[in-house]
């Protein structure tokens, strides 16, 4: 399965992220983290008030199960990125992933030659997560603080939203 975790900026999206990665590690299970907005030390500074600080040092470490694909959100390419992230799947036996934030794979495709091809992109990105047995958590930061609702139903990402967590301040 698969999960939408949204929120908007500072709603701790990320943090919960790294639970969920930890939480991966802890169950025997090794995690691939694909993060485009922050570095290894952006998350361990940001890990480390928190319970999970020594934690995620130690699963950084060769053999500490997370491996951490930190890809700039310049240029990209999304079929060279799925290969990526695929190809560490594959190498460490992978069976979460989490992608923080799919707005940038989104976006890399939009700008694309080819933008009407999203939906079809993130359908393969999900199959290919469940021929692998991986439960994928993906990262969607949304532009309002506070709402009601969220409709993401006319969304190419709402492939994605087996399960979805709108989290808010």
């Amino acid at each position: 399965p698969s999960t939408l975790l949204a929120g908007s900026l500072g709603t701790g999206k990320t943090l919960l992220a790294l639970y969920y990665a930890l939480a991966g590690i802890r169950a025997g299970e090794r995690v691939v983290f694909l993060g485009f907005r922050e570095t290894r030390d952006q998350l361990i500074q940001a890990a480390a008030p928190f319970s999970i600080g020594a934690a995620l040092v130690r699963a950084l470490e060769p053999d500490g199960g997370l491996t951490f694909l930190e890809t700039p959100p310049i240029k990209l390419n999304a079929d060279i990125l799925a290969d990526r992230v695929l190809t560490a799947i594959d190498a460490v036996g992978a069976h979460r992933l989490v992608i923080d934030s799919i707005a940038e794979i989104e976006q890399a495709i939009l700008r694309s030659l080819d933008p009407e091809r999203l939906a079809d992109y993130m359908a393969a990105l999900l199959s290919a997560m469940r021929t692998r047995d991986v439960t994928a958590l993906f990262i969607k930061e949304t532009d309002k603080a506070l709402t009601t609702s969220l409709d993401l139903s006319a969304d190419a990402l709402s492939i994605l939203a087996e399960c979805m967590i709108l989290l808010q301040h």
